[in-house]
């Protein structure tokens, strides 16, 4: 690409803490803010960033509306730290593009990092991309990728223990919305509660692709050069981990932008960590990249179904290690790199470096900057990230509650559109029963 070698000729080298009853809750019908940016007539008093969603997009299939919720206040200190414990890596999986039907591969791998040592110029990102893969790949509903992986592989995993199933892209939204640090950034979350389960699913308006005409950064294209795809027929890799954090056991889903190179003893312990998802063909990158980028010919995919679904899987790659998975991120030189949201994105799905390439309309100078979520750089951030944290579990405990409560065994959608978080009702059918039957109790042996 521009002169400069790629990707693909180059050899890749080396106790949870209970929230305080110290936060309330007020309901905007009571103090409604003057400065609310939308009015349930469907007006909008002050324009929605051409980036955002429509009111129309946010709540044209909702009804009434349920409660609010407001941002989180305090009125003493709390005393200790809230920490993340219990943390582990449940199973990952890719996407199969171009397959007959609906097919993950698992656990999957991600690219590996491999990038060139002199500086690269790309043009900007133009290739359509879906926001959301699990949704672009018609799976009705996005969360069941994540609890049929699961239940495959950890069969006596008791997902009716977990507090909240989720992506980590909808607590981000959360957590901006916490902070109040992005009123402007309008966002939908729709939920359902099996049990004791808070579900939360990722929404978007449609299945549209971004169009090339819209500048999207160089984010893609410097992936693209500074990244080997062991899979180029499964570009994409999704971790789901598990975790407690506040009083509540989490589930999350994220997307793995890539991974370092790791030692062959590396790569066997993660299988032998994981036994049930390792894979018998060969753990080296460069042999797995020859094998499926051969001609036709090669040995086709072991694809099965999941019970009562129309998603299917197939056996494939080899679990990154999760001292391994990498966040990259692009940012002009003109412009400052926000590090919190960046820190704040690794911390909620534990990925362990986060690598930023910095350019000059696309043209990056190298090395890039790589730190670990361990870092102590990010020492200044964690006090702010403790706060937002405190807050984010006291909102995920009232988001339960009135999907429980109000909800009534109906789903609900959480809406924002830059005051509170409206909670609204809407006619769409339940979760389906062969994933609600996935939250009974493992029966012991």
């Amino acid at each position: 690409m521009n002169g400069v070698d790629t990707a693909s000729d180059r050899t890749c080298t080396t106790n949870a803490i209970s929230t305080p009853a110290m936060y309330t809750y007020t309901n905007h019908r009571t103090r409604r803010s003057r400065g609310a940016l939308r009015s349930r007539g469907g007006v909008h008093t002050s324009s929605v960033p051409s980036n955002q969603p429509s009111h129309a997009d946010l709540v044209g299939d909702l009804s009434e509306e349920l409660d609010s919720i407001t941002i989180p206040t305090s009125d003493r200190e709390v005393d200790g730290e809230i920490e993340l414990t219990g943390f582990r890596t449940l199973v990952s999986f890719n996407w199969l593009h171009h397959a007959e039907k609906r097919t993950i591969l698992i656990p999957g791998e991600p690219p590996t990092w491999c990038p060139p040592s002199a500086g690269f110029t790309v043009p900007p990102d133009s290739t359509p991309e879906y926001v959301e893969r699990n949704h672009a790949q018609s799976v009705v509903w996005g969360t069941e990728t994540i609890l049929q992986c699961v239940k495959l592989l950890e069969p006596e995993f008791d997902l009716s223990s977990v507090d909240v199933v989720t992506s980590r892209h909808n607590l981000r939204k959360l957590l901006r919305f916490v902070m109040a640090s992005a009123m402007e950034d309008y966002f939908r979350i729709d939920a359902e509660v099996v049990g004791e389960t808070l579900i939360l699913m990722r929404w978007q308006p449609a299945e549209i692709p971004i169009t090339s005409v819209q500048f999207r950064g160089y984010g893609a294209n410097f992936k693209r050069e500074c990244t080997k795809l062991v899979r180029p027929d499964a570009p994409n890799n999704y971790r789901t981990v598990t975790y407690e954090l506040g009083g509540l056991k989490f589930i999350v889903g994220s997307h793995v932008d890539g991974q370092l190179q790791v030692t062959s003893m590396e790569k066997m312990l993660s299988e032998s960590a994981n036994p049930e998802i390792a894979s018998p063909k060969t753990t080296d990158p460069e042999h797995l990249f020859e094998v499926f980028t051969a001609l036709p010919g090669s040995a086709p995919d072991t694809i099965m179904a999941f019970k009562d679904s129309t998603l299917h899987y197939a056996e494939s790659g080899t679990l990154c290690p999760d001292s391994a998975t990498m966040e990259l991120h692009t940012r002009s030189g003109v412009r400052s790199f926000e590090y919190f949201d960046a820190y704040s994105q690794l911390f909620l799905s534990q990925t362990q470096y986060l690598v930023v390439g910095r350019h000059n309309r696309g043209k990056f100078t190298m090395p890039a900057e790589i730190r670990s979520l361990d870092d102590p750089f990010f020492d200044e951030q964690k006090p702010r990230l403790q706060a937002a944290l405190k807050k984010l579990v006291a909102v995920l405990k009232e988001m339960k509650r009135i999907a429980r409560d109000k909800g009534k065994g109906r789903p609900v959608a959480f809406v924002f559109e830059g005051s509170t978080l409206d909670v609204m009702s809407f006619n769409r059918r339940p979760l389906p029963d062969h994933i609600i039957k996935l939250f009974d109790k493992p029966i012991k042996a």
